[in-house]
């Protein structure tokens, strides 16, 4: 294969609409890591690109490298995730994890443990009850992968005392499968608890205000 030439899987991250048939697509690869690609004509209906390249689809890819952005010539859903789209805290969970993903990452920076870190998840969500906790699950283990998972003693990285509750948790959610946390049973209060402190976790990594549902 030539380095013009690119087969990979992905998960489509997002993308954002160029002129009135195309789309610029923000993919998770297994081999590259974070890329970005033009696929053009996905928006018309009658393209071959239009439903394959929809956020949380996992695909078979085929890129070439232009002079300036690499250009999706063939596209192959492996999942297309859709029960997920249909319930609104499915889908809500899973965007969260793929713009955090989007956020921390850095491009053309092949890492397949988050690739496969990602992928889990995202089946994760559509097949549990426990969305959240999948989510939250995530980013812990992505923050901990990326050596950004902070110090749970240190008074300085939080605004507030982190309780030695929720120092067990997230070292918890860190550290065991998601099929062993899935077993975890919160009450409203402490999801909250938990929302709170991983958007601060966040907003200090990221140096912005981000919103965790």
């Amino acid at each position: 294969m030539s380095k013009k030439h690119i087969k990979t899987l992905g998960v489509i991250l997002g993308s954002r609409k160029i002129g009135e048939a195309d789309k610029f697509l923000y993919i998770y690869t297994r081999e590259h890591g974070k890329i970005k690609t033009v696929a053009k004509g996905a928006l018309k209906p009658s393209s071959r690109f239009a439903g394959a390249t929809d956020t949380l689809n996992i695909c078979d890819l085929e890129l070439y490298q232009g002079p300036k952005t690499l250009i999706m010539t063939d596209i192959k859903t492996i999942n297309n995730n859709k029960n997920i789209r249909d319930n609104l805290e499915k889908i809500t969970n899973a965007l969260l994890i793929t713009k955090v993903t989007d956020s921390l990452t850095e491009e053309t920076e092949p890492h397949p443990e988050i690739f496969e870190l990602l992928k889990e998840a995202i089946t994760k969500v559509k097949e549990s009850e426990k969305t959240l906790l999948v989510a939250a699950t995530f980013v812990v283990k992505l923050l901990d992968i990326l050596g950004l998972f902070p110090n749970l003693k240190d008074d300085h990285s939080f605004h507030t005392t982190l309780s030695p509750k929720y120092q067990k948790l997230l070292q918890f959610l860190r550290n065991e499968s998601f099929e062993n946390i899935e077993r975890i049973a919160l009450t409203p209060e402490e999801k909250s608890i938990l929302k709170d402190v991983l958007q601060e976790i966040l907003e200090n990594e990221l140096g912005k205000k981000v919103r965790i549902l």
